[in-house]
């Protein structure tokens, strides 16, 4: 049974697949796991090089630096589903995430995510779990913000 992946879906799968690692003795962590693909598709930055430098795989600091540039991004463990969400959504994750919603749904009391936003050229973080939302409501509110983020998308490819 797998105890823990890693899933990346980028903005289009013009260039680049949708993304799923499952953790083993030899990709230990979920920043090893977006380490990988970011190798495998060319995919750098200096603070990757720092990270990479300093042995530093954190998986919440590795998938943040993706939901930066664009990926969703979602960490599954037995304990936990953790998205990332960027702060737009496209038309293929919206779909990605449609599709898998059910799966999803079975989960719902162990869901939390990330939403992250650009305002103003500054990158914002709001978390969603247990603490700061009810469980119950968690998961409806993902979808939302997703819908939300994909709606927003749209508008702006149509000015």
């Amino acid at each position: 049974m797998r105890e823990s992946m890693t899933i990346i879906v980028p903005d289009e799968t013009e260039n680049l697949k949708d993304y799923h690692r499952v953790l083993d003795p030899t990709c230990s962590r979920h920043g090893s796991a977006i380490f990988l693909f970011c190798h495998q598709n060319n995919i750098t930055s200096p603070l990757q090089e720092k990270l990479v430098q300093e042995d530093n795989y954190n998986g919440y600091i590795w998938s943040r630096l993706m939901a930066e540039r664009g990926y969703l991004v979602i960490q599954e463990t037995l304990t936990h589903k953790v998205f990332y969400l960027p702060p737009t959504i496209t038309e293929h994750q919206y779909s990605w995430m449609k599709r898998h919603k059910s799966y999803f749904n079975r989960y719902r009391s162990i869901t939390c995510f990330y939403s992250y936003s650009n305002d103003h050229g500054h990158f914002q973080e709001e978390l969603y779990d247990q603490v700061t939302t009810p469980e119950e409501e968690c998961f409806v509110l993902l979808y939302d913000l997703v819908k939300e983020k994909y709606n927003g998308s749209k508008r702006l490819i149509k000015k």
